[in-house]
């Protein structure tokens, strides 16, 4: 299929040695119902078939864009790397093992058309395994967060924490492309997933499209289960970056109030969000008092931009 020079939608989809569920990715991407869009593949320097199998289904099919990495980059500078290349007025983060249903991006796209407040759309999901079988159901319940930007943020806080969610799925929906450039996106640390959901909501709205649509796949090889603790998890975000930052808790707890000041709200607004992390730190008193030891020896890494 040819590629517009003008597309609707850019898909980024950071790779790095996904041979095995490579394909079946792709395919779900590129028989969506929806057509209007840019694939950018960028590859972080895989040592497997990955490339190969890339730069075949760019040979196939011009919506597709290859580009590899001379050298591996880190996972978090990847997925930003893909928005710096997007050229549509929307953008959705796609990976190598999770799965489309063929309507996903035409159901995502309504309300993002419809509702001039909403800045990300995204489905329910369902979780599957190595072999492809739904082992759960899974919902992110942001949908429309009332009131203000710190009321939308403790109800965030709130769905987060209080009820151990950690999938966060949502990043797997449509964004406006100008809103999500408004962020600080992903950054080179463990967990900055959750901070950077934090951003969306402190800018705009999120609506949850009705329909279970996307499929995320968990198994032994992924991020998750490669990298199981947070320190493994710093080296997949950063491999080039210090890994020996004790102080993760208090990292996090820097980055949400970083976080609150990117975004630009007016003074009193800004305050009450600032307010509203004390729930996340009565949270999570207990490890930053275990981490406090540690915070001499990480203080500069902490208070790095």
């Amino acid at each position: 299929m040819t590629r517009s020079d003008h597309p609707q939608l850019s898909v980024g989809f950071p790779v790095y040695n996904a041979e095995r569920y490579l394909a079946q990715a792709l395919d779900s991407i590129l028989d969506q119902t929806f057509s209007d869009f840019e694939l950018i593949l960028s590859d972080n320097a895989s040592t497997d078939s990955t490339g190969e199998i890339c730069r075949d289904y760019a040979a196939r099919d011009r919506r597709v864009r290859y580009l590899r990495n001379p050298e591996n980059i880190g996972g978090a500078r990847n997925q930003v790397q893909v928005v710096s290349l997007a050229t549509a007025p929307y953008f959705k983060w796609a990976h190598h093992d999770d799965l489309c249903a063929p309507d996903m991006f035409e159901r995502c796209l309504v309300p993002l058309a419809e509702h001039p407040e909403v800045i990300l759309a995204y489905p329910l999901t369902r979780v599957i395994d190595a072999e492809g079988q739904v082992t759960m159901d899974y919902r992110d319940e942001l949908h429309l967060l009332p009131g203000a930007p710190h009321d939308r943020l403790r109800a965030y806080l709130d769905s987060v924490f209080l009820d151990s969610k950690d999938l966060f799925t949502a990043l797997h929906g449509v964004f406006r492309t100008e809103a999500l450039r408004r962020t600080r996106l992903i950054g080179s640390y463990a967990s900055s997933d959750r901070v950077f959901m934090a951003e969306v909501v402190l800018l705009g709205r999120c609506y949850e499209v009705p329909h279970r649509l996307f499929y995320k796949r968990m198994h032994p090889n992924s991020s998750v289960g490669l990298y199981p603790s947070e320190r493994q998890r710093m080296a997949w975000y950063n491999p080039t970056g210090r890994k020996d930052l004790r102080s993760i808790a208090w990292k996090h707890l820097v980055e949400y109030h970083r976080a609150i000041r990117h975004i630009g709200l007016p003074a009193l607004e800004t305050l009450q969000c600032h307010a509203v992390l004390s729930r996340w730190v009565r949270w999570n008193f207990r490890q930053l008092v275990r981490e406090r030891h540690f915070l001499p020896t990480d203080l500069q890494l902490l208070l790095q931009r």
